[in-house]
């Protein structure tokens, strides 16, 4: 036989299960053959390993990253830049980067972007998936409904996050998201963010 190597993964949701009702939780491991292979389990409840110092650390993560997304929701700024860590960088393509550069910016620059785009629209919605922590790496999903309130169109789309957490405070936020989606969407409302 082969050598097992263990790959560690967590995940953490935004809500509980409802009270008496069973949690279906698939996991996903890769065989010998090197193909993916599933195998399922009901139960009441979910046991995380008896790693407990990185569990917590990965909890840690999750539920500071799940305060700033719901700060971001109640559109409460202070609370988000807060959470972010004094060296925190912002890190996206967006619309108005010239010359398609990517460059980071800081929580200065990323405050003022974020009170920018709040004065100019209102969250309709801003829903996370589960929150994934691996490797020191947090990954999360969020689908996002926004009202440009100038001229009351909606822009729904999709952001891909990556995030580092350190000593309770987001450090990086990596962000992908569909580019000629949002140029489209600000050239129909001919308003920028920036």
């Amino acid at each position: 036989m082969g050598s097992r190597q263990n790959i560690s993964c967590k995940m953490f949701f935004s809500g509980y299960p409802a009270p008496n009702k069973a949690v279906e939780l698939i996991i996903v491991h890769l065989s010998s053959d090197r193909a993916f292979r599933k195998r399922r389990a009901n139960a009441p409840r979910i046991i995380i390993s008896s790693l407990a110092n990185e569990n917590n650390r990965a909890m840690d993560t999750a539920a500071v990253l799940q305060e700033i997304y719901r700060c971001y929701r109640e559109k409460r700024l202070a609370d988000v830049v807060e959470l972010l860590s004094d060296d925190f960088t912002f890190t996206a393509q967006l619309p108005d980067d010239i010359d398609g550069a990517i460059r980071p910016r800081s929580r200065a620059e990323t405050a003022i972007l974020v009170h920018k785009f709040m004065e100019q629209y209102d969250i309709l919605a801003f829903e996370t998936g589960p929150i994934i922590v691996t490797d020191g790496v947090a990954s999360a999903e969020a689908d996002a409904k926004f009202r440009h309130k100038k001229t009351g169109k909606v822009l729904e789309t999709r952001f891909l996050h990556d995030w580092r957490v350190a000593d309770g405070k987001a450090r990086e936020l990596a962000q992908r998201h569909d580019l000629e989606q949002l140029k489209a969407f600000l050239s129909s409302v001919s308003d920028g963010i920036a």
